[in-house]
């Protein structure tokens, strides 16, 4: 079934406009694990950096916005 959905997303997505090789690096992600980082750990780049204040802005699901003072 795993190759028959990928057949079928692949069509989707040359319908819509995508090239071929577009489709080939979206579907080569099928199955890779991605583990995105933290806000905390996105702080702590940030201040390791040099800034001496790093504060949230905002959050909306997987995207965040910072403001940061050196």
């Amino acid at each position: 079934m795993t190759e028959l959905y990928l057949k079928r997303w692949r069509q989707f997505q040359l319908e819509r406009g995508r090239s071929e090789e577009e489709c080939e690096r979206h579907i080569s992600r099928y199955g890779k694990e991605y583990f995105p980082i933290t806000i905390n750990g996105e702080i702590n780049i940030i201040k390791s950096c040099g800034f001496r204040a790093a504060e949230i802005l905002w959050v909306s699901c997987m995207q965040a916005g910072f403001l940061a003072i050196k």
